[in-house]
């Protein structure tokens, strides 16, 4: 996507959301760190007899965001010492959450979680054991990977560091799910220790910081754009995320409390469910139609005024190109008839020099009314239009008492005019006037 269809504030948003989540994410990591070294159980524990963040953990998230911060700043151009250092910092969260991993399924003995307060571990955590769990440990181990990769993009525009951080957040979101609705198998995986709600925190403020932290590329390219699906997107991304949460955990709570049986629970989930995403989809289908109108209407200007470009081109003279203009604007913009006039200085007055109609429009009345009707200065559209040198619109000719040509608009069926000055360079040549049958409203991009 060009930079030109990025909205720059939604950019510098993004940015700051990048910035101010890494810099969560290293507070959250030298707390706990903290309070593992000073011996302070309330620190490195979110809730009493929940699992702690392990060390280890906090250190390789809080390397994680520094990683972030060298590779973001300005990260189409950035210094050569700064890469390689976010890199550095990376490729080591990378590998403390492999060296996890390789603990977990072939059984080797790296232990990479003693390194840090080995003589405090499994004191401020029991009953729940604090060694680095399997799912936080694949959580950094992606992180770091996607942080290596966070300057690749292939040729069709895709981000593979994406596709890692995602997964990141995934499973950050999975933990905060489990530990809300107290569902242990989301966090906790057998008899391998359980991901703390402060990792699960982490794991999911961190893959946003780091999807937010190059905003014009991959997925958030979307996101920040000023097109219409960028604009869905911000719309119904936040809702279908927060909505089916907050909703079904409010309901959980109630029928735990006693307050209505599960079947009730099931029933006002789906009916909340249908009421907002119903309205989302409308919302968002109001944008896409709203656009798509202004879409057609800038499709429908550029015809015309190509259309008429060309003729006037054609035409030796302009009283040539004036009858083929008129019909042009007159078909493009759905109306049955129209008349040009010019000032006439020997009579102080506007002479009608054209006239067009459709066919089958009963345009005769109006056509000879306009041949053989001389309009003063200030009066009818011409004269007005003339006075104000600048676009009129009429809603209701039944209202336009002072025209001298009232009789034959109204014997014409005409109820609504547009008229415009039409200009040589800087002098004011004369008006164009324009009816239909209908009653539209004034449109401000045709005016």
């Amino acid at each position: 996507m060009k930079p030109r269809e990025l909205d720059n504030v939604l950019v510098r948003r993004a940015l700051l959301l990048s910035r101010g989540a890494a810099a969560i994410i290293t507070s959250a990591g030298v707390v706990t760190l903290l309070g593992w070294a000073i011996g302070k159980p309330p620190i490195i524990l979110a809730l009493p007899r929940w699992a702690a963040m392990s060390p280890v953990a906090a250190f390789g998230f809080a390397l994680a965001s520094l990683s972030l911060c060298c590779l973001s700043c300005k990260p189409q151009s950035p210094s050569v010492r700064r890469r390689l250092c976010g890199v550095g910092l990376a490729t080591l969260v990378m590998l403390i959450g492999a060296a996890k991993l390789a603990d977990y399924l072939f059984g080797l003995s790296f232990h990479i979680d003693e390194l840090l307060f080995a003589q405090h571990l499994g004191s401020y955590g029991r009953p729940l054991p604090t060694a680095l769990p399997p799912n936080t440990a694949l959580v950094l181990c992606v992180e770091g990977l996607g942080l290596v990769l966070f300057e690749v993009e292939t040729p069709r525009g895709l981000v593979p560091a994406q596709a890692c951080f995602l997964w990141a957040g995934l499973a950050g979101v999975l933990g905060l799910l489990g530990y809300s609705y107290r569902v242990m198998v989301l966090y906790w995986w057998g008899q391998m220790p359980p991901m703390s709600l402060v990792g699960a925190l982490c794991s999911f403020v961190s893959a946003l910081a780091s999807l937010a932290a190059w905003p014009g590329r991959g997925v958030t390219m979307v996101l920040t754009s000023r097109t219409t699906g960028g604009a869905v997107a911000r719309r119904l991304l936040p809702m279908a995320l927060i909505v089916p949460w907050v909703l079904g955990l409010l309901l959980l709570r109630g029928e735990q409390s006693g307050y209505y049986e599960w079947q009730f629970t099931l029933a006002i989930f789906a009916a909340s469910s249908l009421v907002v995403f119903t309205g989302l989809i409308w919302w968002s289908a109001e944008l896409l139609y709203s656009s798509d109108l202004e879409q057609s209407e800038g499709a429908r200007r550029r015809a015309v005024h190509h259309a008429t470009t060309r003729v006037l081109a054609e035409s030796a003279t302009l009283p040539q190109a004036l009858p083929r203009v008129l019909g042009i604007l007159g078909d493009a913009l759905d109306c049955q008839m129209g008349a040009v006039w010019k000032m006439d200085p020997q009579v102080n007055a506007f002479r009608c020099i054209e006239t067009w109609g459709q066919a089958g429009a009963n345009g005769a009345p109006f056509m000879r009314a306009c041949r053989h009707t001389l309009i003063p200065r200030g009066a009818g559209l011409p004269g007005r239009t003339w006075a104000g040198a600048r676009p009129l619109w009429v809603n209701m000719l039944e209202q336009e008492m002072d025209s001298p040509r009232f009789h034959a608009i109204a014997e014409s069926g005409m109820r609504s005019a547009f008229s415009f000055p039409l200009w040589l360079g800087s002098d004011l040549f004369g008006t164009m006037e324009l009816f239909s049958r209908g009653l539209r409203p004034p449109e401000p991009s045709m005016l």
